[in-house]
């Protein structure tokens, strides 16, 4: 099977964007859509509605298009407005619009053509040989079964492996993002609901254990596995953590991802957190469900997240920004999930953690523009 688009897949995984707004989930690469169908798509999920967003007072736009001035001609507010509303009225110039990192930062910053060949979590344990992982059952690349180590093995063997498990997480290892195609398999008869489900997944595959979260991160939201989304940044010699939130399930789904329903929460160097939002909501400052405050909560050993994230990141050079996804496992060691090479959900990010540059946006927009002014924050 390739895993790779053809060009008439992507000419019209392209077009379908442009006309609708929306993605074709589980089949398309977002890094292979345009700079106008990246902008489309977003402005569809966030912008549907403006109606009940406060606009900028005319202190904030001024303020808005002052900080902006040396890099666009005209920067639209539409997103300042809307972060300021999710944060409860926090309101930064520093903002940047997800729709103008799509077209000017992350392009400069992240080699998109590299992250066709290394988006695949079956090659994870290459890329990050010293990193930990969830362990792994058995891996489907191309038309053959792997061990966690690479090693060819038999469907007999993949049998056995599955039929020895009391539950197993069968992931798609591309065009799975936003916790699509996670799938977690168990009962009597593991086997065939194992192979029910994998008739439907025309792509590489990887099967892992599940992993036993720390008691702290279960406090959140036991039915799910809550992840940290750290993001950090390659500045020279250095990995700089940029900022940090934790994604926290909603309404008993396994997985915390904001599009299953599930809440972003901010979390403060200290590993306490900040207010969180839900999808499409304002901000808040408890658990819809449990009730507990999050300033109450505490994320355990960020520290060593941290650590994991500076160890594993110059094994991707070819991406000077990427977003982690990290679990704290039952030992409080941090478990590296997934990794995101590009479009890194920037929006909820800063909703709830800030300008995600912070103090040094204006060193990261110099380096990006080197003078040079665009004529237009967007496209369209």
């Amino acid at each position: 099977m390739n895993t790779l688009p053809t060009g008439i897949q992507v000419f019209g995984d392209n077009i379908y964007t442009l006309l609708t707004g929306k993605f074709n989930e589980g089949r398309a690469s977002l890094d292979s859509l345009c700079n106008a169908a990246i902008v489309r798509l977003d402005r569809k999920m966030q912008f549907s509605s403006m109606k009940d967003i406060p606009k900028l007072t005319e202190d904030q736009k001024e303020e808005l298009q002052k900080f902006w001035s040396p890099y666009v001609r005209h920067m639209d507010d539409r997103f300042h407005r809307l972060c300021t509303y999710r944060s409860g009225g926090k309101f930064y110039p520093e903002y940047i619009p997800e729709d103008f990192y799509f077209i000017h930062i992350d392009r400069f910053y992240n080699d998109r053509r590299e992250s066709a060949y290394m988006d695949n979590k079956c090659y994870y344990a290459k890329f990050f040989p010293h990193t930990r992982q969830p362990e792994t059952i058995a891996m489907r690349v191309g038309h053959n079964w792997l061990d966690e180590h690479g090693k060819l093995i038999t469907r007999e063997e993949v049998k056995r492996r599955i039929k020895a498990e009391p539950e197993v997480v069968l992931k798609r290892a591309v065009f799975s993002e936003g916790g699509f195609g996670v799938h977690f398999i168990s009962g009597e008869d593991i086997f065939s609901e194992f192979r029910k489900v994998l008739r439907k997944i025309p792509t590489d595959v990887i099967v892992q254990k599940p992993i036993k979260q720390h008691a702290d991160m279960a406090a959140l939201n036991p039915s799910s596995v809550n992840t940290l989304r750290i993001m950090s940044w390659l500045d020279g010699s250095d990995v700089k953590i940029l900022c940090t939130a934790v994604r926290i399930g909603v309404g008993g789904d396994r997985v915390d991802n904001i599009s299953h329903g599930g809440l972003f929460c901010g979390v403060r160097k200290d590993g306490s957190l900040s207010n969180g939002f839900l999808h499409g909501a304002v901000e808040t400052d408890r658990h819809p469900e449990h009730g507990y405050l999050f300033s109450d909560m505490k994320i355990p050993n960020l520290d060593k997240a941290y650590e994991l994230v500076k160890d594993a990141h110059p094994s991707i050079s070819h991406f000077r920004i990427a977003g982690w996804d990290v679990a704290i496992d039952e030992d409080g060691e941090p478990t590296m999930i997934e990794v995101n090479f590009s479009l890194c959900c920037v929006n909820d990010i800063q909703s709830v953690c800030g300008p995600l540059f912070g103090d040094d946006t204006k060193k990261m927009l110099n380096e990006v523009f080197k003078g040079k002014k665009a004529q237009y924050s967007v496209l369209i």
